[in-house]
């Protein structure tokens, strides 16, 4: 859904659904959150995906 939303806004650039997880966890921690946590969150959706 991502790559077909994408193409058609004419986004040239390699973009896919991994894209906003590192901006999610960015903003996580650019808003105060806590890095333990969020290391536990990659681990956890690492082993479910």
């Amino acid at each position: 859904m991502v790559k077909r939303r994408a193409k058609k806004a004419d986004n040239i650039a390699t973009i896919g659904n991994h894209c906003f997880r590192g901006t999610g966890i960015t903003n996580y921690l650019e808003n105060g959150g806590r890095r333990k946590i969020t290391r536990g969150e990659v681990e956890r959706i690492t082993i479910l995906g």
